[in-house]
This record gives structure tokens, C-alpha cells and sequence, in this order.
């Protein structure tokens, strides 16, 4: 089976139908060249799709991205990433910086330079008829991607755990055993799991207890639970019924569980949303370098994900930030200034400083907030909106 390779499409691709799909990723390790790092990213079909994917899972902040490639095309994505928590165990977020940093770098070739990070990214397209049963659309199968990241989030909120072994139970084990509870074979696992540079178990599997369960329906009420719910221990036996899926007991007309299962609880949508507010990045102005040798390679971060840049600025230039995506928030939110630096082992960005910008910047119109740090001196100009 002949693999799609993203890192040789994107830059050049003119239609998104082309390389829109879901993707078994590898990077070099954050900062480090020696070893992978696995992980899965969305390439939507279009914004509407990537609304569609993002909003379907309440209260989980999912976003997604966008690049600009060298033909000038909207690439709409979303990565997942696994990694270790506080307590050592497994977990897996979304959209980390590093990640989102090496899409960027595949986008367009004006976004690397001799002296910015290379994290050396491969991406295969997992096949949608390679699965059983075949996935119709790539929709389809995001959803049964993210159903299983689900179940795995909320039994490990129930204390059911697995370590994050660097040797075994990593990252890409990890990927490779969300790829089999969505249907594809050991075989085809075995294929688009091999990447250049130093791999390691890629071939092991999560046992499927740390994925695996059934929803409890009420057939009364009409709510789905999961098995540890304590609510669910309430319903009679006569009343119970089983969905393997969120998306099969919704469209069913079953609601999430207030109490174990809020975030597809479908009865908020009759409470008064939450306001949400909508920062607009217009300008960053360099009035003092970082590097006293010359430009700075500055980019921006909000709540950790690189949302512009790295580019070249320098003392008394001023860059436009009318492409960087506009982000809601609901209170505040926290924009980060870092100057990129060679990216050797060890060698770490250097933060040049952080601002928290309030909703109450709501309606005046275009602001400021001064960044000074490490010897640089930047304004960043911002305007905040109702969303």
C-alpha cells in the first residue's frame, strides 16, 4: 500500500480535497534531533468541516489551526498529542506548541531558515478503506478518533491509569492503539508507523481496557452514562440499554449525563451561553532586538500554541499580525513573545516576555500592551471584540 506523505504535498497542494484527511505523525523530540515523537493530526476538508469536528465535543476547548501554503491555500487543522501528567501517567492533549510548530514548518518555505528548529516532520494519511469497516469520510473517522480519546480521558479521570513508559507505553504506542480501536489492522499499523529516524513502540498496543467501555442508556430519562457513574447504578434494570458510541445514542435522542458526561450534555444548550469575547492580533513593533548581533526570529503564543511567526524583526520595524487566527476567550487570555534560537540540544527560546489582555478591552477600538524582557523591548497591538 503506497503511503501519502503530507510533508511533500502541502506546501505546493492547490485543492484541500487533495490532502485533507486524518495522519499518523512523527517529529524529532522537543529539542532534541534523537528519537520520535508520535502523534495525530486532522487536516480538514474546509473551516466548516473543522467548526463541525471541534464543536461536537463540549467543553473540551478543542481548536483548530490554520496555515497559509506557498500557493496560498487554508490548511484547517487540529493535532493530538500524548505526553506524561503530573503523576507520570499517560495523557493526551491538544494542538502542543511543538507540534503545531512542525506543521508550520511544512506549510510554506519561507517558514524555516537555516538557523530556525527542524523538527523534521513526516505525516502518513491513515487509508479510509484500509479500516473495518471502511470509514465513508474522512469525518467519520476524526469522530471515532476522538470517541476513543474520550473514553480513554474519562476512565483515567475515574483513576484508571497507565504509565507513560518512554520504552514502551509512549506516544507512539499510544497513536498506534487508537488507530486499532478505530479498526485497522496490525498490518496496515505496521506500514504507516514507520518513519525515519530512531522509532520506538510504535508496535506495542495499550491494552483495550484503557479505551474500552459501553455508554449506559436510561431508556426513562434518556441520558447516557458511563459504567462508573454513580447514577447509573440508579437506573432499573428493565430501563437499561447500551450504546458502543457518543454519536450513536445522540442521534438516538439520548443527552449526556449532567453529572459524568457534561461535556455532551445537550440540555445546556437551553442556558444562557457563556460570553465569549474574540482577541484580534493587528501589529508587533520591535523597538529594541533581543540579539544585540542582529534580527530576532520572534513569534507569538496564546495559551501555549504558536499562533505567528517565527520571523525576522528587527530595532524600529514593525510586522503585521492580520494573518495570525483570531482566538476566543472568555476572560482573559495570555499572549506569549519568544525569540527562536537555533534549536541545538539544550538551546532553548528565549521568552522575551507575556502580557494578559481582559475582556474589559472590549470596544476600544485598537490597544497596546508593552513587552519588555532578556533586553528586548516589543509592542504588541491588539483590538478585543464581542464573539
Amino acid at each position: 500500500m503506497a503511503i501519502f506523505h503530507l510533508e511533500n504535498k502541502l506546501k505546493e497542494a492547490a485543492d484541500i480535497s487533495g490532502i485533507s484527511g486524518v495522519y499518523w505523525c512523527a517529529r524529532d523530540m522537543d529539542p532534541s534531533p534523537v528519537g520520535n515523537h508520535h502523534f495525530i493530526t486532522f487536516v480538514y476538508e474546509s473551516e466548516e468541516e473543522a467548526k463541525k469536528v471541534t464543536s461536537y465535543w463540549r467543553k473540551w476547548n478543542l481548536e483548530y489551526f490554520c496555515e497559509k501554503n506557498d500557493r496560498g491555500l487554508a490548511i484547517f487543522f487540529t493535532t493530538m498529542g500524548v505526553a506524561k501528567n503530573s503523576k507520570g501517567d499517560i495523557k493526551i492533549s491538544f494542538n502542543p506548541s511543538s507540534d503545531l510548530q512542525s506543521i508550520h514548518e511544512i506549510a510554506k518555505d519561507s517558514n524555516t531558515s537555516w538557523d530556525s528548529a527542524d523538527y523534521d516532520l513526516e505525516a502518513h494519511k491513515m487509508p479510509l478503506n484500509a479500516a473495518s469497516p471502511e470509514y465513508n469520510t474522512s469525518s467519520d473517522l476524526m469522530q471515532a478518533v476522538l470517541e476513543n480519546i474520550y473514553k480513554f480521558k474519562k476512565l483515567a479521570e475515574k483513576g484508571i491509569e497507565i504509565d507513560y513508559i518512554l520504552w514502551d507505553e509512549n506516544c507512539a504506542c499510544t497513536v498506534n492503539t487508537i488507530f486499532k480501536q478505530c479498526g485497522f489492522p496490525k498490518s496496515v499499523r505496521e506500514e504507516q508507523g514507520e518513519f525515519s529516524g530512531t522509532d520506538w513502540g510504535e508496535e506495542n498496543e495499550i491494552p483495550s481496557s484503557f479505551f474500552d467501555f459501553s455508554y449506559i442508556g436510561n431508556l426513562a430519562t434518556k441520558e447516557i452514562h458511563i459504567p462508573q457513574c454513580s447514577w447509573a447504578d440508579n437506573i432499573d434494570r428493565e430501563n437499561q440499554t447500551e450504546f458502543f458510541t457518543v454519536s450513536e445514542a445522540i442521534s438516538q435522542g439520548y443527552n449526556g449525563c449532567a453529572h459524568c458526561l457534561l461535556e455532551i450534555d445537550t440540555d445546556i444548550k437551553d442556558n444562557a451561553p457563556e460570553k465569549k469575547y474574540a482577541l484580534h492580533l493587528v501589529a508587533l513593533t520591535c523597538r529594541e532586538t533581543e540579539d544585540v548581533t542582529g534580527a530576532d526570529s520572534a513569534y507569538l503564543k496564546i495559551n501555549g500554541a504558536i499562533v505567528w511567526g517565527p520571523e525576522q524583526i528587527n530595532d524600529n520595524e514593525k510586522r503585521s499580525l492580520a494573518n495570525a487566527p483570531v482566538v476566543k476567550f472568555a476572560d482573559t487570555i495570555k499572549v506569549e513573545l519568544y525569540d527562536q534560537d537555533l534549536g541545538l540540544v539544550f538551546d532553548k527560546d528565549d521568552h522575551l516576555g507575556s502580557a494578559t489582555i481582559s475582556s474589559e478591552d472590549s470596544k476600544k477600538g485598537i490597544k497596546e500592551v508593552k513587552i519588555k524582557g532578556d533586553g528586548a523591548s516589543y509592542i504588541i497591538s491588539y483590538r478585543v471584540e464581542e464573539a
